[in-house]
């Protein structure tokens, strides 16, 4: 869905508030980009419990090449987890990934993320040796057999 049918003052979007300066500006830009995400609502449908924003790109970047796409913000809120929301999404990730013809697909996290870096680890991500100026993790994962996986 678009993420302009979000609302900017959903729960979810609170800790991503505390770890990155300038998130609502970043968050309008998205919106008015009509950038895309997958959304897994909670029981209620007042709340998201869980999203994950795309943004498709061109390599190289991060020892990757051709085209990529990027995890943006991947997030299942704290009173949501437990139930594989973020398996859902990722299993959307990689339908849209290979559906899509992208090459490598890839997100990056803080080190304190270590819940959500060790699933992404668990679904064949590496991270890669150089952090990014911010101090995030970069996660990578191909989506296409290289010569040299033959």
């Amino acid at each position: 869905m678009p993420i302009y049918q979000l609302s900017s003052e959903d729960p979810i979007w609170g800790s991503l508030r505390l770890d990155y300066p300038g998130f609502d500006d970043w968050l309008q830009k998205s919106k008015r980009e009509h950038r895309m995400a997958w959304v897994v609502w909670g029981p209620d449908r007042e709340a998201v419990a869980g999203l994950c924003l795309m943004k498709p790109e061109t390599g190289p970047e991060f020892g990757m090449e051709g085209k990529l796409l990027k995890l943006s913000s991947f997030k299942v809120s704290e009173r949501h987890r437990g139930f594989r929301y973020g398996e859902l999404l990722m299993k959307a990730a990689f339908n849209s990934g290979y559906d899509e013809g992208f090459d490598w697909i890839y997100v990056t996290a803080f080190p304190k993320q270590a819940e959500l870096i060790s699933m992404f680890e668990n679904f064949g991500f590496d991270e890669w040796p150089e952090r990014k100026t911010n101090g995030e993790l970069v996660l990578r994962k191909p989506l296409k057999a290289s010569k040299e996986d033959w």
